[in-house]
């Protein structure tokens, strides 16, 4: 299923995965802005809490409070990646079961201003039929290249060849 969500889907599914998750499974984020205490961090640190693994994709701060909130999260199993031109917001969770995997794609940061005040939309994605395998296939693969790559271009061409699919 394919839904358009102004925000609290997306709250909701990842607080969803921190109330059932699973250890074999792996949740992707892309969080370029990250504050603390934002209830999407919260949802972050307890899906890692429970031996998920969470791979973070993010910009290089200076803020001593985020730096020590992703040392925590590397701490409980998780590993950060530094992009310093990341504008992408997304998550790509791939539990056991193909039926429960679930996407985002939108606006949102892990920022107070878009849980409270900003104007946000996204794409939230479930399930495990054609066109969604299609969309965690290849959000899949820009994460891979994302976390691989020494430069941009290299993910560039991995994502043209996975829309081309």
């Amino acid at each position: 299923m394919v839904l358009l969500d102004k925000g609290p889907g997306l709250r909701a599914t990842l607080h969803q995965i921190a109330r059932r998750p699973q250890r074999r499974a792996t949740l992707y984020l892309l969080a370029p802005f990250i504050e603390t205490d934002t209830s999407l961090w919260r949802a972050t640190l307890g899906i890692a809490k429970a031996g998920v693994r969470v791979l973070l994709f993010t910009r290089q701060t200076t803020d001593q409070q985020v730096l020590d909130a992703l040392h925590q999260l590397n701490r409980l199993g998780g590993r950060t990646v530094f992009r310093g031109n990341l504008h992408a917001k997304a998550f790509l969770w791939l539990p056991d079961s193909p039926k429960e995997r679930a996407a985002f794609i939108g606006s949102h940061n892990f920022t107070r201003s878009s849980e409270m005040t900003a104007v946000e939309l996204g794409v939230l994605i479930w399930g495990d039929g054609c066109v969604e395998n299609r969309i965690y296939d290849a959000l899949r693969s820009i994460m891979s290249a994302l976390s691989t790559a020494g430069d941009v271009s290299a993910w560039k061409v991995r994502c043209r060849k996975a829309y081309r699919r």
